[in-house]
């Protein structure tokens, strides 16, 4: 995944050796690839790696689900679902995006436009 620096300088990124209890918010991009407990409130996007858990709500622009979430989803651009994701809670979102093979239990609600989906990002 080839970041330029000014990308870098807003990642936030967890390793798969790394264990988080607690509220993380930033700008930019989150990157899990460990276990994080709590809710992940990013501006662009979060990324929940393959092998990675999420216990909690997070909410971004962009939201794409290649582990395990157990918690709610709010995208305002779009939530994906990767073909070997678990994911568990409702999803908020303009646009959803799930692969075969996603498994997927919870409700999912579609905004109108960017701007009314419930999340709310101003």
């Amino acid at each position: 995944m080839g970041l330029r620096t000014k990308q870098v300088e807003k990642l936030t990124f967890f390793s798969s050796n790394s264990r988080f209890v607690g509220e993380v918010s930033g700008e930019g991009t989150c990157e899990i690839h460990g276990k994080v407990k709590g809710r992940i409130d990013m501006t662009e996007e979060i990324v929940i790696s393959a092998g990675a858990e999420v216990e909690g709500q997070v909410k971004s622009a962009s939201v794409h689900v290649l582990g395990r979430i157990t918690g709610d989803i709010v995208a305002k651009d779009i939530a994906k679902l990767g073909s070997q994701s678990f994911s568990k809670g409702s999803i908020d979102t303009f646009r959803i995006m799930i692969e075969a093979g996603a498994q997927y239990g919870g409700t999912i609600s579609m905004s109108g436009t960017e701007k009314s989906c419930n999340g709310n990002y101003t």
